[in-house]
């Protein structure tokens, strides 16, 4: 990347907490984009290039790439707590209010991109534009197991809690290591997870992420809950599948049917294609915006 299309390194102050991004300036709408689960704002850097490359309307407008809270370079939330879901919307929400965004377009890949419904259904009034990449909606937790769900959860911080993650004594290693994760990436890709998410000490290479990520979910939507957030969200939407991802695998027909209003794009490649298949994944992105 060019050093006049590369991002400024930015840190946003939430709740008494930080959170670091990558910031792309621009005019127009701003975006933010949301990275998935265990992932960071490198996430985004493939796309990014070819979009500016390319002096695409997505490449033009300003992006902000957010590491979510425990994620990347952003802070973890306070020592003792349980995570929820949920925390992440506020997280955004504020990020905006920081940036002085009264209204903006989300962007959002695996768990951001359920972080991104979820936002905008809950402040329909600030988001434009709505671009989720195989995932439609949060995980669930089915009728009849809540109490072992929350159950499961409350042992995991008894068992889990303090437990290191696993070193590795090359980076090469740990690139080796990301790429079989449980959505297989390519080297490239992994390199880049990696660099923004790993950091080096005495024991070698380890993981940056907060621990608890890990852990069983407490508390979950049920689906029903689901369908209420969809059904409020009030921007068009676009939702980009991959064949061999999870929309390959899973048939998100009824959760797609809850939006007013979206479109529909199935791509070939797996579940990180917007790392991976960035052409297409951009083609589909510009032809929606462009119809905005």
């Amino acid at each position: 990347m060019s050093m006049q299309n590369r991002p400024v390194e930015i840190r946003v102050p939430v709740m008494e907490r930080y959170l670091s991004g990558l910031y792309w300036p621009g005019e127009g709408t701003p975006i933010i984009a949301l990275h998935g689960w265990l992932d960071n704002a490198h996430s985004f850097l493939p796309l990014m290039e070819q979009a500016k490359a390319d002096r695409t309307l997505l490449g033009n407008r300003p992006v902000l790439a957010l590491d979510f809270c425990g994620h990347g370079l952003s802070e973890h939330f306070p020592h003792g707590e349980m995570l929820h879901f949920v925390n992440h919307v506020q997280d955004v929400v504020f990020a905006a209010k920081h940036m002085q965004w009264e209204r903006f377009s989300l962007l959002g890949h695996s768990m951001g991109a359920a972080v991104c419904l979820l936002v905008a259904a809950t402040f329909p009034e600030k988001v434009t534009e709505l671009v989720m990449i195989d995932a439609m909606g949060p995980q669930i937790t089915a009728e009849g197991e809540l109490a072992s769900t929350l159950k499961k959860a409350v042992m995991d911080v008894d068992k889990r809690t303090g437990k290191k993650p696993p070193y590795y004594a090359t980076f090469d290693e740990a690139v080796a290591a990301r790429m079989k994760g449980i959505f297989p990436v390519t080297h490239s890709a992994a390199r880049l997870l990696c660099e923004r998410g790993m950091y080096f000490d005495a024991q070698g290479w380890t993981w940056r992420a907060d621990q608890r990520l890990r852990f069983t979910s407490a508390l979950r939507f049920s689906e029903q809950q689901v369908k209420e957030f969809s059904q409020n969200v009030q921007c068009d939407s676009l939702f980009i599948g991959a064949k061999q991802g999870i929309a390959g695998a899973r048939d998100l027909s009824q959760r797609l049917g809850y939006l007013n209003q979206v479109e529909v794009v199935m791509l070939e490649g797996g579940h990180h294609l917007h790392m991976e298949e960035v052409v297409p994944v951009l083609t589909a992105i510009e032809a929606f915006y462009g119809r905005q």
